[in-house]
């Protein structure tokens, strides 16, 4: 039995993906000049390629499920912590998808083809 139900495993990939809609949409550029001392300057990077993004969306993704009227009966980040596991599991996955396979639907990519390869996943809805 895994520690990760499919509803879990796809709250978080609902959330993750608004998350990742939501700042999408800012033409922003970062500057990567951080050496102030040299003349060399970085190559500016658009925000919605950078690390920057994914780990805003990472350090929130579980506070915005907060919001959902699950396990009320818990209080504080006990509400979801098998979010905060999932997503420190995961990291590495999730950062995969946001770096090459953004294509491709999050939740299918995470849930159906590598948390829960192999298991009963239940409904989808």
């Amino acid at each position: 039995m895994h520690i990760f139900s499919f509803s879990v495993c796809k709250y978080v990939t609902v959330e993750m993906k608004s998350a990742f809609e939501e700042t999408g949409k800012t033409k922003e550029v970062i500057d990567t000049k951080y050496d102030y001392m040299e003349e060399k300057k970085g190559i500016p990077i658009k925000y919605v390629k950078s690390d920057i993004r994914f780990i805003e969306v990472m350090e929130t993704i579980c506070q915005r499920l907060m919001h959902y009227n699950l396990h009320k009966e818990r209080t504080g980040s006990n509400r979801f912590a098998k979010c905060y596991v999932m997503v420190e599991k995961y990291e590495d996955l999730i950062e995969d998808w946001y770096r090459k396979h953004q294509d491709e639907d999050l939740t299918t990519y995470l849930c159906e083809k590598h948390v829960l390869k192999g298991e009963n996943q239940g409904s989808v809805y």
